[in-house]
């Protein structure tokens, strides 16, 4: 389910200040450090028109990160 928030939060391209509280609150503060990198990077490859990389990023595998 985490894999699944950090790509929909994702898929507008920015993130809103909503978003950014309510993954704090679903994530603990290890998984939010490592899952928001994984959104950064995710949201600047969908930026950056790199979509065959924004689809390995957007991998739903159920393990942490």
């Amino acid at each position: 389910m985490l894999d699944l928030m950090i790509v929909c939060a994702a898929f507008d391209g920015k993130l809103s200040r909503l978003e950014r509280e309510t993954l704090r609150a679903l994530f603990s503060a290890k998984e939010f450090d490592i899952y928001q990198k994984r959104l950064v990077d995710l949201i600047a490859c969908l930026k950056g028109g790199m979509l065959q990389r924004a689809l390995q990023l957007s991998k739903l595998d159920f393990e942490l990160g």
